[in-house]
């Protein structure tokens, strides 16, 4: 539920900027404090996102890498398919 273009990461439900961190040490999300889609993230290699999706569960991504030559970009990722807050 999210894409990238450069420099932005679009999302469905709206992303949450967890700071620079590892996903393994995350052990929970809010539920509450997404951006919507009026203020796009702007990516930064070793911040991670909470994502809501569009069927209200949530993920996780850690962005490892940003190419801007090729526009790519490499990340680590959970998702949490119960619809619960905990990564643990």
């Amino acid at each position: 539920d999210f894409f990238w273009t450069p420099n932005t990461l679009y999302t469905v439900n709206g992303a949450l900027d967890l700071g620079s961190k590892s996903i393994d040490d995350i052990a929970s999300v809010p539920t509450s404090g997404y951006d919507n889609q009026d203020d796009y993230q702007h990516p930064e290699v070793g911040h991670a996102y909470a994502i809501k999706t569009r069927d209200s569960k949530y993920g996780i991504i850690q962005i490892s890498l940003i190419d801007d030559v090729f526009n790519r970009l490499w990340f680590f990722w959970r998702y949490q398919p119960d619809g619960s807050t905990s990564f643990k």
